[in-house]
Order: structure tokens, then sequence, then C-alpha cells
């Protein structure tokens, strides 16, 4: 019930096994660094706040926020961490470096959403977000052995984006498996797209903005079957 439950100005935090339950804002990072581990963070109006800091967090949960976790000019490091039923983004980052491993985005209405700066995505899972599991606007990126199934809207939204996805499974998505706008190609070699058809494959990649001046997903060639690194 607080209304910051923990902030931090200027300063270096390590937690272990926090809860925060129902305050405005979970967690606020102005300039400073946090490590946190085994953590529990729900029904707040934003779970995590970021401003000019550096949060690695890790074994923990951010559940039924309305944001999970808001970035801004910030590097933050998720591992092993379940993002599940915000009503809006799971992650909302703007001019951020990130690092997301082995994580499970679901039933939120964003998965995440991704505007300007770098990262890496790996071993994650993305199932079940009312729209899109994963937003990517002008950032560069690269995602790994993660799947994105069972999205209300598009599995991958990747506007002005650059990078790739390899070793993945998209499928089910009810948008479109890869919606691309903007003129940067977007590679997404040797992926599994709940198909070894390729028509179909291609009817689930959806480039409404193409013109020939224009990039294009690259995505033949693909796997014929699920991999068995799929998370």
């Amino acid at each position: 019930g607080a209304q910051t439950a923990l902030e931090a100005h200027f300063s270096r935090v390590a937690g272990r096994g926090l809860v925060i339950l129902r305050s405005q804002t979970g967690v606020a990072l102005f300039d400073s660094e946090a490590v946190v581990q085994g953590s529990a963070v729900s029904r707040c109006d934003t779970g995590y706040r970021l401003s000019d800091s550096d949060l690695d967090l890790k074994e923990s949960t951010i559940r039924e926020n309305r944001v999970g976790v808001e970035v801004q000019r910030s590097s933050f490091t998720l591992s092993g961490v379940k993002v599940l039923n915000n009503s809006q983004e799971g992650v909302l980052a703007d001019q951020a470096r990130f690092r997301i491993n082995n994580c499970l985005f679901a039933e939120n209405r964003c998965g995440i959403r991704l505007i300007t700066g770098d990262g890496q995505i790996f071993l994650s899972r993305f199932y079940g977000n009312r729209e899109n599991a994963a937003e990517l606007t002008g950032v560069r990126i690269r995602i790994a052995t993660s799947s994105f199934f069972r999205n209300g809207g598009a599995g991958l939204l990747v506007e002005n984006a650059r990078g790739s996805i390899v070793g993945s499974s998209l499928g089910e998505n009810k948008a479109g498996n890869l919606i691309t706008r903007g003129n940067e190609s977007f590679v997404a070699l040797l992926n599994w797209w709940g198909s070894a058809d390729e028509k179909q494959i291609a009817a689930g990649i959806i480039e409404p903005t193409r013109k020939e001046s224009a990039g294009s997903v690259l995505f033949d060639p693909f796997l014929k079957e699920r991999p068995v690194t799929d998370p």
C-alpha cells in the first residue's frame, strides 16, 4: 500500500526475497544500480521504474500490475523472470540496453515493447499475450532460441528495427507471426514457423509498407520441425 515501496537515488541496492503488493510504484531507481533476486512485485501501477539506472533482476515474478517494468535511458537484465498478466506492457523500455534470458511473458496486453536501444533475447517464451507479444521500434536486437505462440496480435511487430531472430519458434499468432514496417531488413533464418510449407510460412509474414526500395524479411532456409531447444 505504499506510494513507492523502495526508492533509490544515486545508490547501490541489493534485495532478496522482496514482496511488494498494491503500491503505486514497487521499485523506483534514479541514477542507481540494483540487484534483486527471488522477489515478487504485484498489483502495482508500475512494478519497476528505471531512470538512468541499472537493474539486474533474477528469478522473480512481476504480475498483475498496470506496467510491469518501465525503463528510460537505462540498462536492465532479466534472468529467470516471469512477467504475467500485466494490464498494459509487461516491459516498456525507451533508450535501453537489455539482456533477457530464460524469461516468460504471458497474458499481458503486450509482452514487451522496446523503443530504440539495443540488446538480446534468449531462451524466452511469449505466450497468450492479449495483443502483440513483442514490439520492436528502432532497436538493434538479436533473438535466439525463443518462442512466440498463440498471442492475440503479432508474434513480432518490427518497425525500423535492425537485427535477427534465429533458432526460434513462431506460430498461431492471430495477426501474423512477424509484421514489419519501415525500410530496414530483418533476418529470420532457421526458425520454425508452425509449418514446413513455404507458402504458409510466407502468409504469416506481413509487410504492409513493402516497396522495392524497402527492407524485407529473410526467412529461407527455415526449420522443418520445432527445435528441441524450444523453451
